[in-house]
């Protein structure tokens, strides 16, 4: 089992990897090949919306995972 900040760590790289990628892609001459276009809009970003989401979200991911639910605290 990754330790959660061995994790965290993994995915902010695997993220900033992505965004160089996607920044690569707009502001090169690769968004006119339709092969690159596909592997951006299919498969780097929503890689890069999932890694976004899970860092974002890690705490309560964890916690769904291995079935620890709290109950939701009522705002008023």
């Amino acid at each position: 089992m990754v330790h959660a900040a061995r994790l965290r760590q993994i995915l902010r790289w695997a993220h900033i990897g992505e965004a160089a990628f996607l920044g690569t892609y707009i502001y090169s001459p690769l968004h006119a090949d339709p092969l690159w276009t596909d592997i951006a809009r299919f498969g780097v970003f929503p890689l890069a919306a999932l890694s976004g989401v899970w860092m974002w979200q890690q705490a309560r991911i964890g916690r769904a995972l291995r079935g620890n639910r709290r109950a939701p605290v009522m705002q008023s």
